[in-house]
C-alpha cells in the first residue's frame, strides 16, 4: 500500500489549472475532516517528490516532467484520467483540465484506513466517461440552498456529474414581482449561489423554465389572467398574444442574466395532458410557432434551445411518454423543430430499448436521455443512449418544488439515491448489470451525503454457531448458492409460503456471551408491506431477564430480492439470481440495551407472513 503520512503532500505541477487546485483542495478537505490528516497543497515542478505525496496534473503542465511511464500519455479521451498508485507515489494526470479534476475525485473514493494507518491500494486506473452529458435536474425553493450546496459539493461534483438543469420558474423575478409563491418560490440570492457552487465544481448550469404548458408559475395569485389560454385556472399561456411573450421574455432575460448559459431548456412537455385549453386543431400549429420563437429569441444571443420530447412523439412511436394527439401531429411537430434544438427525451420505465432516441437523431437532434428513480430504467436506457451513441444522460428529480435537506433521507430517497447511477451508468454506457455494481446505490448515497469523520477500528467479536443448518438452495430467491458469507448454509424458518418443514422458531446458544451488538445477516424469501412484523427477536439473559423486539419488514430486515435500502440495515453482498436480477443480502445490528449481561440464548420466532426469515449469519461484538 502507499502509505498517507504526517510529512505527506498533495503538489500541483505549475502553473496548476483552476481545475487542478480545486481538485487539490477536495481532496485535502477530505484528508482532514474525514481521515484526521492535514496535507499542504504546494506548487512545484515536480522536483523533491517524495514516497506519500500526491502529484495531480494537467496537460499543460505534463509535459517536461519525466514520468517513467512510456505509454504517456495515457489517456487522450474527453474528461478522462490516469491514476497510479504504486511504491514511487500518486499520480493524478488529467487528459484535459476537466479530466484533473475527475481524477482527483476517484482518488478521494480510493483511500482507506487499516492498524498501520491511512493509504491507498497499488492501483492503475485509465478512465473516461462514456456519454459527453451527464446531468441531474432539479427545482429550487425557499430552502433549496442548503440542499443544493451539500449535493453539489458531497454528490454531483464527486461522481463526476458536469450538467445541472435547475428549474426555476417559481423564483423571484423582478419582473414579475407579484408571481411569488412562499412555499415553491426561490430567492434570487439563493438562486444565484447555486448557480455559483455548480460552477465552482465545474459543472455547467442549464436554466429550465416551462413555456406554453405548465406555466402555471406565471399566473400565480390570479396574475396575468389576460393572456392565459385558460383564464379560468391559469395552466397555459395564449401563444397568439404578444404579451404572453413579453412576460416570458422578461423572466427569461433575468435568468440569463444569473446563468450566462449556452443552453435554456424551455419545457414543452404535457401540453396536451392536463386539459384542452388550447384548441386541439391548433395545437401543432401553436406548438411549433411557439419553440421556433423563442429559439430565434435564444439563437440572437448565442444561447442553445432544449425541450421535452414527449409532445414530438405519438405513442405508436414509442414504449411511452409520447404524448401527441395522432402520429400525424408528431410528425408535424419534428418537422417544425428547428435542428439544434436539443431534445431532452424522457422515459421513466425499465423498458429493454427506447426507439424514440434513434427518431430524433435521425431527425439531426442532440438527445439526452431523461431517467427518474427506476434503476432498470437508468441501466438500460444508459444503455440505449450509449449504443446510439446519443448525448447524454439526464437524471429528473420529481420530488415538489421545495428542495429541502429533509426531503433527501425521507420517503423520496429512492430519487436522491438514482443519482448515484445515474453517474454510474452515464459514465460506464449502462454497464455493469445492475447486480454486477458490487454495491449498494442507496448504500453509496448516504456514504456521499452523510460524510463524516473515519472512526473505523478494530474490536473484539465472535461469530454464533448456529445449532442446525436449513438450506437455503433456491437461487433465484435466496442467495445460499454464494457462500460469500459462510462456508455453510443459513437457517430459514416458516412462512405461509415456505415448506411446512421449517421451524416457527430457533433459539441460538450464546453459553453466557457479554456483547455490546449482535449483527444478524438475514433477509427474507418474498416481500410484505413496509412495517408489517415478520418475527420477533428475544435475548434470554443468564439472570432470567429477557429483551424482546419486534422485527419488522422494511426496518431490519427485507427480501433478497428487494433492494432498497433500508436505514437501519447495511448491505454486505450484492450479486444476480439465476436469471439475472439484482439481489442483496444485508445486515441489521441490534445494540444489547444490557451489555454488561450474559447472553444466555436469542431466538427468532416467524410471525408465518409470506416473508419467511432466512438467516445466514450472527456475528456479535464484546
Amino acid at each position: 500500500h502507499e502509505r498517507i503520512g504526517k510529512n505527506s503532500r498533495i503538489l500541483l505541477l505549475k502553473p496548476a489549472s483552476p481545475q487542478a487546485l480545486q481538485g487539490a483542495k477536495e481532496l485535502q478537505a477530505d484528508f482532514r475532516e474525514i481521515w484526521g490528516m492535514s496535507l499542504p497543497i504546494l506548487e512545484t515542478g515536480g522536483a523533491g517528490r517524495r514516497n506519500g505525496d500526491v502529484l495531480i496534473a494537467s496537460p499543460a503542465n505534463s509535459g517536461d516532467y519525466d514520468w517513467g511511464d512510456s505509454r504517456w500519455p495515457p489517456v487522450q479521451n474527453a474528461e478522462g484520467y490516469y491514476l497510479n498508485a504504486s511504491s514511487s507515489g500518486i499520480w493524478v494526470f488529467g487528459a484535459d483540465d476537466r479530466g484533473t479534476y475527475n481524477g482527483a475525485q476517484t482518488l478521494k473514493q480510493l483511500i482507506r484506513r487499516d492498524a498501520e494507518g491511512v493509504y491507498i491500494k497499488p492501483v492503475t486506473i485509465r478512465d473516461w466517461p462514456t456519454m459527453e452529458f451527464r446531468g441531474l435536474h432539479w427545482f429550487g425553493g425557499p430552502q433549496s440552498w442548503p440542499f443544493h450546496q451539500r449535493m453539489i459539493d458531497r454528490v454531483a461534483a464527486p461522481l463526476k456529474i458536469n450538467k445541472m438543469v435547475y428549474e426555476v420558474e417559481y423564483s423571484q423575478w423582478d419582473s414579475q414581482p407579484k408571481i411569488w409563491n412562499p412555499t415553491r418560490s426561490t430567492p434570487k440570492d439563493q438562486v444565484r449561489k447555486t448557480v455559483a457552487e455548480a460552477r465552482a465544481h465545474f459543472i455547467e448550469p442549464i436554466p429550465l423554465i416551462p413555456t406554453l404548458g405548465h406555466t402555471d408559475w406565471l399566473f400565480e395569485n390570479g396574475q396575468n389572467r389576460a393572456f392565459s389560454a385558460d383564464r379560468k385556472n391559469g395552466h397555459a399561456y395564449d401563444p397568439s398574444l404578444e404579451e404572453s411573450y413579453n412576460a416570458v421574455f422578461g423572466v427569461m432575460r433575468e435568468a440569463i442574466d444569473i446563468f450566462q448559459p449556452k443552453w435554456f431548456h424551455i419545457g414543452h412537455d404535457e401540453v396536451t395532458t392536463f386539459g384542452d385549453f388550447l384548441p386541439p386543431a391548433k395545437v401543432t400549429e401553436y406548438f411549433v410557432k411557439d419553440v421556433q420563437k423563442i429559439h430565434a429569441w435564444l439563437a440572437v444571443k448565442g444561447i442553445g434551445t432544449m425541450v421535452w420530447g414527449d409532445e414530438l412523439l405519438h405513442s405508436t412511436e414509442t414504449r411511452s411518454s409520447g404524448n401527441a394527439y395522432t402520429l400525424e401531429d408528431a410528425k408535424k411537430r419534428r418537422a417544425g423543430m428547428p435542428k439544434d434544438v436539443a431534445i431532452a427525451d424522457w422515459h421513466y420505465r425499465g423498458d429493454a430499448d427506447y426507439p424514440s432516441v434513434d427518431l430524433f437523431q435521425k431527425g439531426g437532434h442532440k438527445v439526452i436521455g431523461c431517467t427518474w428513480s427506476q434503476p432498470k430504467n437508468i441501466r438500460n436506457f444508459s444503455k440505449s443512449l450509449a449504443d446510439q451513441k446519443a448525448w447524454g444522460l439526464l437524471q429528473t428529480t420529481w420530488d415538489g418544488y421545495g428542495m429541502r435537506l429533509d426531503r433527501v433521507t425521507g420517503d423520496t430517497l429512492m430519487q436522491y439515491a438514482a443519482y448515484v447511477l445515474a453517474a454510474e451508468y452515464s459514465w460506464n454506457g449502462g454497464e455493469p448489470r445492475l447486480g454486477k455494481l458490487g454495491y449498494n446505490p442507496m448504500d453509496a448515497f448516504l456514504t456521499f451525503w452523510d460524510r463524516k469523520p473515519d472512526k473505523a477500528k478494530a474490536q473484539p467479536g465472535f461469530r454464533v454457531e448456529f445449532p442446525a443448518k436449513r438450506a437455503v438452495n433456491d437461487p433465484a430467491r435466496g442467495p445460499s448458492a454464494n457462500r460469500a458469507l459462510r462456508g455453510d448454509d443459513g437457517f430459514t424458518l416458516a412462512g405461509s409460503l415456505a415448506s411446512t418443514d421449517n421451524p416457527a422458531s430457533l433459539t441460538i446458544p450464546l453459553g453466557g456471551r457479554e456483547a455490546k451488538s449482535l449483527r444478524f445477516v438475514w433477509g427474507t424469501d418474498f416481500s410484505v408491506p413496509v412495517g408489517t412484523t415478520v418475527a420477533t427477536l428475544d435475548a434470554e439473559y443468564a439472570d432470567g431477564t429477557s429483551a424482546t423486539l419486534p422485527i419488522v419488514y422494511g426496518r431490519q430486515i427485507a427480501a433478497f430480492d428487494d433492494v432498497r435500502t433500508r436505514p437501519e440495515t447495511t448491505g454486505v453482498w450484492t450479486g444476480e439470481s439465476a436469471a439475472g436480477e439484482a439481489r442483496e443480502r444485508r445486515a441489521w445490528t441490534w445494540a444489547n440495551p444490557s451489555p454488561a449481561k450474559p447472553i444466555k440464548s436469542i431466538t427468532i420466532t416467524s410471525a408465518n407472513t409470506e416473508a419467511a426469515p432466512m438467516l445466514l449469519e450472527i456475528t456479535g461484538t464484546k
